[in-house]
């Protein structure tokens, strides 16, 4: 039986998408499959990766979502699918893991019994890496009860699930239903409202930061697009019932989108 599912999915990602096969095919670990999830105009040439062998299923999905996320999103359920093993793990193109991420994985689920866990990860810019911060003040009280609860999201590439609850999340939170909402922060605020996201590994992922990024669009404060992704993400908390606690937050996101949408 397969223990770990990486779906990887891509789109005009030609520049780095063999790392990230090979960054794969490396693992130390070896009971995994992988699954490419392809929605680039042109079929990657998989001849291209240097140890190119049978536990790769490749899937070309023609026509993308107009809506990036979505288009993701269905790559993933598509991955899912097909899929066999007990846990999935998610792998954006561009991004690639450590050689060991599988067998450290493997440790901590026979120790821990963890369900859903995002590794903190490595973040590389310009050739520049760094380790991503983890954000302390979340914790906070003041943080939770005036600002939001929401958990720090890592990346989609630092995700990974029991397949089990996987199709709990996929079967229950409509997830094609937000436009605006990657993945990642989709299924962390699931797996927090549900007590089984876990933070375990450091460095195992490795995540490139550039302007094509799923969520670089929505940086700037001053546009709407910003409180259109910010309010929708309340939506989906209100939807998936996690206690959002009424906060500041809540109420001058719902204030400041409504302004925006009357414009």
């Amino acid at each position: 039986m397969i223990k770990f599912s990486i779906i990887i999915n891509t789109h005009n990602q030609s520049k780095y998408i063999h790392h990230a096969i090979n960054s794969c095919l490396k693992q130390t670990y070896k009971n995994y499959e992988i699954l490419i999830i392809d929605s680039s105009p042109q079929k990657i040439n998989l001849v291209k990766s240097l140890n190119f062998e049978k536990k790769i299923k490749y899937i070309h999905i023609k026509s993308p979502h107009k809506y990036p996320e979505i288009n993701q999103m269905k790559k993933i359920m598509k991955g899912y699918e097909q899929s066999t093993g007990d846990y999935i793990l998610f792998l954006d193109g561009d991004d690639f893991f450590h050689e060991k991420k599988l067998s450290e994985l493997n440790k901590i689920i026979l120790e821990k019994k963890i369900v859903c866990n995002q590794d903190m990860p490595i973040l590389l810019k310009n050739n520049i890496k760094k380790t991503m911060l983890k954000k302390n003040y979340k914790n906070k009280f003041f943080t939770k009860y005036f600002f939001n609860n929401w958990p720090q999201i890592y990346g989609t590439s630092s995700i990974m699930i029991k397949k089990d609850f996987l199709r709990k999340y996929l079967n229950n939170a409509n997830p094609l239903n937000w436009k605006y909402l990657a993945i990642d922060a989709q299924l962390i605020l699931f797996c927090t409202r549900h007590k089984i996201q876990s933070n375990y590994l450091v460095g195992c992922t490795f995540k490139r930061l550039h302007n094509k990024n799923l969520g670089s669009s929505y940086m700037n404060i001053f546009k709407k697009i910003f409180w259109s992704r910010r309010h929708m993400q309340f939506e989906y908390c209100e939807y998936i019932k996690y206690n959002n606690n009424l906060s500041l937050d809540y109420f001058v996101t719902k204030l400041v989108y409504l302004i925006f949408k009357y414009l």
